[in-house]
């Protein structure tokens, strides 16, 4: 007889396949394009542009190249990032084995914003810095529920719950 019953132990989750991870950093990068590209410049007349801060910060002649590496970047980190990184935290931090994933995509947002409250935007352009700082801020949330979301979807897929 056994001193410690594994019957109702939660399985570990396995790590998502690789196109899984391409698929939620293609989707959470795709929700920022739309968010910075349409609804930043109806809102605020200006797009809001990570690929603009890299062309300063790297000091890129052409623009297309600085938004192209922002988007190769975003596709490969937001989901290791999140699987590897953020999960785990949340893990250790709620003391829970199950957890909610729009909370978690959602405070992943926030986080992952936090450099941009801190040191603000006027390093970057004067019209970056015109932007309110919820507007980058809900911005990347949208694309963080999205990694999370997809991440969630394709291991319900998957009978892992």
């Amino acid at each position: 007889m056994a001193l410690i019953d594994f019957s109702d132990a939660q399985a570990v989750k396995p790590a998502p396949d690789i196109s899984t991870m391409f698929m939620a950093g293609v989707v959470g990068t795709g929700l920022w394009e739309v968010w910075s590209r349409q609804v930043a410049h109806i809102a605020f007349a200006q797009d809001l542009s990570f690929g603009e801060a890299l062309q300063f910060a790297l000091h890129i002649e052409q623009r297309i190249f600085a938004e192209l590496l922002f988007i190769g970047l975003a596709i490969a980190i937001l989901p290791i990032a999140y699987l590897f990184i953020w999960q785990p935290l949340m893990r250790l931090f709620t003391l829970t084995a199950r957890q909610n994933w729009f909370v978690d995509g959602l405070s992943y947002g926030v986080i992952l914003s936090a450099p941009l409250a801190y040191f603000g935007l006027e390093p970057i352009t004067a019209e970056a810095a015109a932007t309110p700082i919820w507007a980058w801020v809900a911005g990347v949330s949208m694309a963080t529920l999205g990694v999370a979301g997809i991440i969630r979807l394709m291991e319900l897929g998957r009978k892992v719950i």
